[in-house]
């Protein structure tokens, strides 16, 4: 995937001089498709991560490109992909604060414990129970693992 610099350059010169929105539209055509599969090609991205991508750079296109040095003897495409690079390094650092999770705790008014299972807890009797059918050694195992208190002299 490669871009038309030349193309590219004149467009990018003749909107720096006019500030006109057809030729940056007409810029955003020429290189959208470049921005789109930017983080499939450098990162190996899906295509969800890439469409939010674009959205993230087209965004920014105004002042991305407002900041190409017209004068340097720089191909667009070399300068285009060291600005993805770090844009794609803030979007993702973006993309990590926004997976917080937030939760309010408007909707409970006297207690805050929330139930998950809908079963009855398992008794200590019937825990006993279970250990007192298990063999020797295993038995010994598991209450020293989980109730340790619960061993005696049978053990």
């Amino acid at each position: 995937m490669k871009l038309n610099d030349e193309k590219v350059k004149n467009l990018l010169k003749t909107f720096l001089e006019n500030s006109d929105e057809k030729i940056l539209e007409s810029l955003k055509k020429e290189i959208s498709e470049y921005i789109y599969f930017f983080p499939k090609v450098a990162y190996k991205k899906n295509t969800e991560v890439c469409s939010e991508f674009y959205l993230y750079v087209i965004e920014r296109l105004d002042k991305i490109i407002k900041n190409y040095p017209v004068s340097a003897k720089v191909k667009f495409q070399t300068w285009f992909n060291y600005v993805l690079k770090n844009n794609f390094i803030n979007f993702s650092k973006y993309l990590k604060g926004n997976l917080r999770l937030d939760l309010s705790l408007e909707d409970y008014q006297e207690s805050f414990r929330i139930e998950v299972f809908e079963e009855e807890e398992t008794s200590f009797k019937d825990v006993s129970y279970a250990l007192e059918n298990i063999d020797g050694e295993d038995r010994v195992i598991l209450k020293l693992y989980y109730i340790p208190e619960t061993i005696d002299e049978k053990d």
